[in-house]
């Protein structure tokens, strides 16, 4: 198992570096494969925590058996008006679901985690969505 670890504050500029960070990690582990769909899930699952996270961000990634995980943790932050973002929270969901092989959230006391897996050989690619986020459909 490969893995590594970093620490953000949390700022506008905290999903690039993320996903900088992120595919860094990819090219030396030569999973280049699952590239595309890190950048982007990477970018929303951070971009996420940054908004209801007032601190900082832990970013983790391990790589076993094939599979690439990605682990973002934040500490709780209040959410004063929780219908704010929800439109950019059920896109980002939607991409979430559509791209990873599994993923989930899990709430602590001290942190929020939210997780995404991907498998080598993806049957899903970012080609499949439409220019509006939508799958494409699989009619003719």
């Amino acid at each position: 198992m490969r893995h590594a670890q970093e620490h953000y504050q949390a700022s506008p500029s905290t999903p690039r570096s993320a996903r900088r960070f992120v595919g860094r990690l990819l090219d030396r582990w030569g999973r280049n494969d699952v590239r595309p769909e890190a950048d982007l899930l990477t970018s929303e699952v951070v971009a996420d925590a940054v908004r209801q996270s007032p601190s900082h961000v832990t970013l983790l990634v391990e790589e076993n058996d094939g599979v690439v995980r990605i682990e973002v943790s934040d500490v709780p932050g209040l959410i004063t008006n929780p219908s704010a973002g929800a439109f950019e929270r059920r896109t980002s969901r939607r991409l979430v679901r559509a791209l990873s092989r599994r993923w989930g959230s899990e709430a602590d006391s001290d942190r929020t985690t939210t997780w995404v897996e991907l498998p080598d050989n993806r049957s899903t690619r970012l080609g499949a969505f439409t220019s509006a986020g939508r799958p494409r459909s699989s009619r003719s």
